[in-house]
């Protein structure tokens, strides 16, 4: 009896260690997921089809749920706004940075409408206040010239939004 109570309780104590450990573990979505939002980022690069940023990027209902439950340092920039000068501000900054991206590309003679490959590094994920969130990145080069693109996201009811990008 003694020796059968020494080797249950480590067994029954690894059991509990594994269901511990499958609570906290995060389900990886797809690395799929994010090829498709860093594909579309890159037409709206190549394009400047900024309809596409529109699907993107949250509307104001969704940005104001995210922010909400968001941990405060990672809303302290977006602080001082309202939510629908957030959704404007967010939405701008993006535009702005695309068309920061195709006039710095022009000087550097890097055509994005001839560019061929593209990469998607594999995004980082973390899990915060109930949002899944992923910061990923693309390389684009043309005949010798590289960009790095770097991207937030934040999953809201199963659909990834653009919540930054720069580079």
């Amino acid at each position: 009896m003694k020796h059968l109570y020494r080797t249950t309780l480590p067994v029954f104590f690894l059991f509990l260690c594994s269901f511990a450990l499958q609570a906290n573990h995060d389900t990886k979505p797809t690395e799929d997921v994010f090829k498709k939002i860093s594909k579309d980022i890159f037409k709206v690069l190549k394009n400047k089809d900024f309809k596409i940023l529109d699907k993107l990027t949250p509307d104001r209902a969704i940005l104001e749920e995210v922010m909400k439950q968001m941990p405060e340092r990672d809303k302290e920039p977006w602080k001082h706004y309202t939510y629908k000068e957030l959704e404007k501000t967010i939405n701008n900054a993006i535009k702005k940075q695309v068309k920061r991206l195709h006039d710095e590309s022009k000087i550097n003679s890097a055509d994005f409408s001839k560019i061929r490959f593209i990469r998607h590094g594999r995004p980082s994920l973390k899990k915060e206040k109930g949002f899944e969130q992923a910061e990923g990145n693309i390389t684009i080069s043309n005949s010798g010239s590289i960009m790095n693109i770097k991207y937030h996201l934040v999953k809201y009811k199963s659909k990834w939004y653009l919540m930054r990008i720069w580079y």
